[in-house]
């Protein structure tokens, strides 16, 4: 108001205003305006005011905190703010306000000091909940949910009213500091690690000077002082990264043991991992910037080569200086590689692991993908490098010829390959143009060697190649002169050769010969002959040896000179064309650069006039020793005869005495008529004869060719034609066939006699097959010539006899083998022996088997079947010796139980099959021995058998009747006759039963005298006893059918217990479809009665009879009497039920009634109403059959909305078969409609199950089709339906149509088709 009237007050202060006319109305106006203002401000304070309570009640009763979007936050209302900061304005306009806004206003700072806490509280809270990791809430789970439930007393206890706000705010603010202190202490330790690791990724592990290429030991040096530096400053940081953890345990204050610290020790060493990770691969990055290729080009200066290699020839391979690849010694470029990666993965030893604290994290890093991927690319780098050196090397290789051949080998070849052969078979050099070639061809390659490069740099190599080059040029020159010194020793040699030829051809034809008078030399003699007179022929008469010996001596220079006219005939064609290449060779070296010696040279310039001399001095020689010529001839062709005739009769010696056949050099009457190995000697001494000796005054073969290689010498000489004498080279070739021959005999027949001295025992006759094959096929190669000799067919045959006889030997050396059958051996080949340990192979040998094989064959595999025979003889015996009856008490009696093991009843069956197919066989009908085992085992297990058969016939009876004769007095006084029989059996069979554990052996048990016809006796005794309760058993059958349901042993035990129903009652699902017990009356003892009340099904479901049931009396009554009260209990509901189904909701009346009864009910209704739309049909209705299909939707949605409730067990499973059987109801009547179904009569609905209630007998009948059933009212229970499909539909059909024609049915068809319903 005084805001108001500050401007009233300044107006009416001023005097003209206060004169002026107008002012009275300005008055009025102000006044009536100052009433409405104040009256409007009036109006609005008592509205807050009336607010202030409504704010104040509604918004201090909120709670302390609240969430919004998932965050904490103070929940201080905004309309509390607004409400202080209005109170604060109304006091200072001094606006009287409400005594609670005022209360309010004055708590105003405690209220900014809560609201400053909280939201500290709050922030700390949330940055907690946003920053805090899954693996770290575990580890402070429970002061984190200490905070969580001091914050949810905040948002659901504590409101702005509470007197202990001040103690909740401190208690939360050192709650959350906790926390929050922890983890800022666990995530300092963290990024501590962080920057440790990221310290070692910044660190590299490979380093180089820049620009400088390192030698491989230079480079080696420097990373491993590098590696090593590396490696301790890692391993102290691991340390000190095991401090921070350990730091981080003692602020957690937690057991290492629990699984929270486990699971975030190992959220720490992925973290310790993931760094070790990058500080490997930021290495090989590092290392990769320096030797991939890609990555270098792209850097603005690229990298010098890291590394130099040289390229040496280190024959027979170039091999790099260190090699490229991986060494034993691990000196290469690639083990250096490989040395990096794997210091690089090292770091992962130097840590322990956190988790274990031993151990390394090496296996992680090995498996870790970016790591393998990193260390994969610097090998990929490293082996596409050594590929490309390797393509380097390639221009290199194909020199490899220059050191791999041999030099003198390789001109060898070339003069072989080039050059000629002369007719008398020496070859000649190749010609001059091809020793030309092959000189430039290597002067050129010294000349592509020098021009390739000496080094490259291949990425990060240098390659120095200059010593291999050197090396290159160094073998180029060694070519060249191989092929330039063999020219020159040629001209050398060629031009010696022919100067020493001409020399001694000179002197040779410059010999005397006899015949032949030298004139100059008789004019000499004569003189001195006259002055002497006739001293001279005295001498000469005195001296007649020496004049021999002169005369032999000049009968030898005509040979000596014909040979050298020879000589000088055969080489004159070659050597008149030998100057002028000689000369080229020669001129040729010059152009080479290489100078022959000058005397060769003077030499070459006299070769050929001194040569054409010596052929006219021989035509000159040769006109003069005409005469003599002839002479010598004649005499040359008669000796010539006369050696041939001693030739032919040489041959025919030799045909006769040569060892081809072994009477040919042996003879006596005990001499041997096949090879033996004492022949070999004999033989060996004749062929020494024929080689080198004398046989019977004639010449030895060698001796004897000598004398036709000298009668063909000068038979050439002398230019007559040359005999070749060819029977003699048959002789010699055929003495080294023999030779080769009686090697092979004395080699195969030392072996064989060898082979003889092996006892019986010690035969290895594999290895010896294989000995002989091998003796054969050494045989066979043989020069095919002596295939025709006696001795080979029979060196031949003796080889076929032993491979023939050594598979009978084996087959005879088989254990099998017995004495009978070795003397029917003896009987087949006539021959006999004794069978000691003296018998050796040689003895059997001497059989001839190999003229028996078949019967012999026969024999051992006589043998071997009768072996078998005798083991499975023997197994039998073996078997039943092992096998024992078992026999254990009965029913806690002292009579014991027969119990046949499985085992027992196998072995029967197999031995009993394998007895029969033995008796068949005929080594066993042939032998009188085994026939009667055969037999004996036959009777044995034939008894044991039967035996074992009646015995349990007897046992199974036995126990089958005993508990009815001797524990059912009822069946006793039945059947007296048969009791006392029974009593006779039972007195007999438990003496038996005493005593039988004595002998458990079966066969021995079995084959006991008189027990097989005792247990004969008493099963016929008990099948009369057991016929006779069939009998009885009959009869009660008859009188109640159900009985034929349950098996005998399951009747006796009701028929002998009928008297008490509560022993009764486990057999009643026997005879019931559902009926598994009774509810009975008690009496006043609180026991059963005899009188039933109720009936339960398997699922647990009571249906109350309509009367009570009277269980007494023969069982098969009053068991009938239970099935007329459980029909009558079940029509009496039925008519009940279909009398309240329309009393009723549905939903209420399908939990009054049993399963049964409801679903028989809701039929009979779906088939009423069902009729009744057809009727409507027919009486013009078109949408009836509509609304019944709407009918059916609707109670399927209220049954399933019932279904969906709670519900028990039973009625949840009723109400499911329920919804089942309306599901199959709605297919139906929507089948109708589909079809446009109109008639009642159609076959569609004709062919459903309609269940109608008969009007006459008021109960339930089922009409499909044409068969009309009355319902039976056999109580099924809850069982349940699992589905109706349009199999289920025929199944009904069929099998209603089988039972109106008293026919039987079965359903059949896939799984889950319906037909189990």
């Amino acid at each position: 108001n005084a805001l108001h009237e500050e401007p009233w007050k300044k107006l009416t202060s001023m005097d003209k205003v206060l004169n002026m006319d107008q002012m009275e109305d300005v008055r009025k106006m102000y006044d009536t305006l100052m009433a409405q203002m104040s009256e409007y401000q009036e109006e609005q304070v008592n509205k807050w005011c009336a607010r202030v309570a409504t704010i104040s009640e509604v918004k201090l009763e909120q709670s302390l905190l609240t969430k919004e979007d998932d965050r904490l936050c103070v929940n201080f209302d905004p309309l509390l703010v607004r409400l202080l900061r209005e109170t604060k304005y109304f006091l200072l306009l001094k606006v009287d306000v409400p005594e609670l806004a005022a209360k309010i206003f004055e708590r105003s700072d405690t209220y900014r000091t809560w609201i400053s806490s909280l939201d500290l509280i709050c922030t700390i809270y949330n940055k907690i909940k946003k920053n805090i990791l899954p693996v770290e809430e575990p580890l402070v789970k429970d002061k984190l949910r200490a905070v969580e439930v001091l914050l949810d007393r905040g948002m659901q206890e504590l409101n702005w009213r509470s007197n202990i706000i001040n103690d909740y705010i401190r208690e939360g603010m050192e709650m959350v500091q906790e926390v929050d202190s922890i983890l800022s202490t666990i995530k300092g330790n963290v990024a501590a690690t962080t920057s440790i690791l990221k310290t070692m990724e910044k660190n590299v592990m490979f380093d180089r000077k820049e620009g400088k290429t390192y030698t491989f030991e230079e480079l080696k040096e420097s990373f491993s002082a590098l590696i090593q530096q590396r490696h301790s400053e890692i391993r102290d940081a691991g340390k000190e990264i095991t401090k921070l953890l350990s730091s981080s345990n003692r602020v957690l204050k937690v057991s290492k043991g629990v699984p929270q610290w486990r699971a975030y020790v190992d959220y720490f060493s992925n973290i310790v991992i993931e760094g070790f990770s990058k500080a490997i691969t930021c290495t090989i990055r590092h290392l990769l910037s320096q030797i991939d290729p890609a990555i270098m080009s792209k850097q603005e200066i690229p990298p010098a080569p890291l590394l130099e290699i040289q390229l040496e020839l280190i024959a027979p391979d170039i091999v790099w200086k260190p090699d490229l690849g991986e060494v034993p010694e691990g000196m290469g470029v690639r083990d250096l590689v490989k040395l990096w990666l794997m210091s690089f993965m090292e770091i992962g030893g130097l840590m322990k692991r956190l988790d274990v604290g031993e151990g390394n994290y090496t296996k992680e890093l090995e498996e870790d993908y970016d790591v393998y991927d990193a260390m994969n690319q610097v090998m990929e780098v490293t082996l596409v490098n050594e590929q490309q050196c390797e393509q380097f090397k390639e221009q290199f290789s194909k020199f490899d010829y220059l050191w791999k051949k041999d030099l003198h080998t390789a001109l060898q070849e070339f003069c072989d390959a080039n050059g000629t052969t002369l007719p008398d078979g020496t070859k000649e050099d190749p010609v001059l143009a091809k020793f030309e070639e092959e000189i430039s061809v290597y002067k050129s390659v010294s000349a592509e060697v020098s021009a390739l490069p000496s080094s490259i740099t291949i990425n990060f190599v240098k390659i120095n190649a200059k010593p291999l080059r050197t090396a290159l040029t160094t073998w180029a020159s060694k070519w060249v002169h191989l092929f330039t010194h063999h020219l020159q020793e040629k001209v050398v040699s060629s031009i010696g050769e022919l100067y020493e030829f001409m020399n001694t051809s000179n002197d040779t034809l410059d010999l005397k010969v006899l015949g032949e008078v030298d004139e100059d030399a008789q004019e000499e003699e004569e003189a001195p002959h006259k002055e002497e007179g006739g001293e001279g022929e005295g001498e000469q008469e005195d001296d007649p040896d020496k004049a021999a010996k002169e005369n032999e001596e000049k009968r030898k220079a005509l040979y000596d000179i014909m040979s050298c006219m020879r000589d000088v005939r055969k080489r004159s064609d070659r050597t008149d064309l030998m100057f002028e290449p000689l000369k080229d060779t020669v001129a040729l070296l010059h152009s080479f650069g290489i100078q022959m010696n000058d005397n060769v040279l003077q030499q070459l310039e006299n070769a050929e006039f001194k040569w054409k001399g010596l052929k006219k001095k021989m035509l000159n020689r040769r006109e003069q020793l005409t005469s003599l010529q002839q002479a010598e001839a004649i005499e040359i062709r008669r000796k010539s005869d006369a050696f041939n005739e001693r030739v032919e009769d040489f041959r025919k010696f030799f045909q006769r005495s040569a060892p081809f056949a072994v009477p040919n050099f042996v003879s006596g009457p005990d001499a041997p008529t096949e090879i033996k190995l004492e022949l070999v000697r004999p033989a060996y001494q004749v062929l020494d004869q024929f080689h080198h000796g004398s046989v019977k005054n004639y010449p030895s073969v060698t001796a004897i060719i000598a004398e036709s290689k000298q009668l063909q010498e000068a038979q050439e000489l002398f230019e007559l034609f040359q005999s070749d004498y060819i029977m003699l080279q048959r002789c010699s070739e055929e003495l080294l066939h023999l030779k080769a021959l009686w090697d092979m005999v004395g080699a195969v027949m030392y072996t064989f006699v060898d082979w003889y001295k092996t006892p019986w025992e010690k035969i290895d006759t594999d290895f010896l097959m294989e000995e002989t094959k091998k003796l054969s096929k050494d045989v066979k190669t043989l020069n095919k010539a002596v295939r025709n000799y006696e001795v080979y067919r029979q060196l031949e045959e003796a080889c076929k006899a032993m491979l023939t006889s050594l598979p009978l030997v084996q087959e005879l050396h088989h254990p099998a083998m017995r004495e009978r059958h070795w003397q029917l051996l003896m009987q087949t080949t006539g021959k006999a022996f004794v069978m000691d340990d003296k018998f050796s192979l040689g003895d059997l040998l001497a059989l001839e088997l190999h003229n028996y094989v078949d019967a012999c064959s026969e024999i051992v595999d006589r043998a071997q079947k009768e072996l078998n025979i005798e083991k499975q003889l023997k197994k039998i015996e073996e078997n039943w010796q092992a096998l024992d009856l078992v026999f254990q008490p009965y029913q806690d009696t002292d009579i014991m139980s027969l119990i046949v093991d499985d085992i027992i009843t196998e072995a029967l069956e197999t031995d009993n099959l394998q007895l029969q197919n033995m008796s068949g066989q005929k080594y066993v009908q042939t032998n009188s021995m085994f026939l009667d085992a055969v037999a004996k085992w036959q009777k044995n297990l034939g008894t044991v058998d039967s035996v074992l058969s009646c015995w349990q016939d007897v046992q199974k009876k036995w126990q089958a009747l005993e508990s009815i004769f001797i524990g059912s007095a009822d069946i006793r006084v039945q059947l007296p006759e048969d009791s006392r029989r029974f009593d006779v059996v039972n007195a007999d069979y438990q003496e038996l039963m005493r005593s039988a554990p004595d002998i458990t052996n079966v066969v021995e048990a079995c084959n006991l005298d008189g027990r097989q016809e005792r247990l004969e006796n008493m099963l016929s005794q008990l099948e009369l006893c057991e016929k006779a309760l069939q009998d009885y058993l009959e009869t009660k059958r008859i009188a109640f059918p159900r009985f034929y349901f349950v098996a005998p042993a399951d009747l006796l035990d009701i028929l002998s217990k009928g008297s008490n129903p509560q022993l009764i009652l486990r057999h009643l699902p026997k005879n019931f479809d559902n009926v598994h017990n009774l509810t009975f009356h008690t009496d006043e003892n609180g026991e059963p009665t005899k009188a039933a009340t109720a009936m339960h099904s398997g699922e647990g479901e009571v249906v109350q009879f309509a009367e009570d049931c009277v269980c007494d009396g023969p069982v098969e009554m009053w068991l009938q009497n239970v099935v007329d009260s459980m029909q009558l209990a079940l029509k009496e509901e039925y008519r009940v039920a279909i009398v309240a189904y329309d009393d009723m909701p549905r939903t209420q009346w399908i939990f009054k009634y049993s399963a049964q009864n409801t679903i028989v009910v809701t039929r009979t209704f779906f088939t009423q109403e069902v009729n009744e739309a057809f009727e409507e049909l027919e009486e013009g209705n078109e949408d009836a059959m509509k609304a019944e299909l709407d009918r059916q939707f609707a109670q399927l949605g209220d049954l399933i909305d019932t279904i969906n409730q709670p519900l028990d067990k039973l009625d949840r499973k009723k109400l499911i078969t329920l919804c089942t059987i309306d599901v199959h109801a709605r297919d139906v009547v929507q089948r109708l409609i589909d079809e446009r179904v109109d008639d009642s009569m159609c076959f569609p609905w004709q062919s459903q199950l309609r269940y109608f209630m008969n009007e006459k007998t008021r109960s339930c009948q089922v009409n499909i089709c044409d068969a009309e059933i009355q319902y039976n009212y056999e109580y099924v229970g809850n069982c349940g339906c699992l589905c109706i499909t349009p199999l289920t539909d025929r199944c009904y059909i069929t099998l209603t149509q089988a039972q109106r024609l008293v026919l039987g049915g079965a359903p059949a068809g896939p799984a889950g088709t319906g037909k189990t319903e």
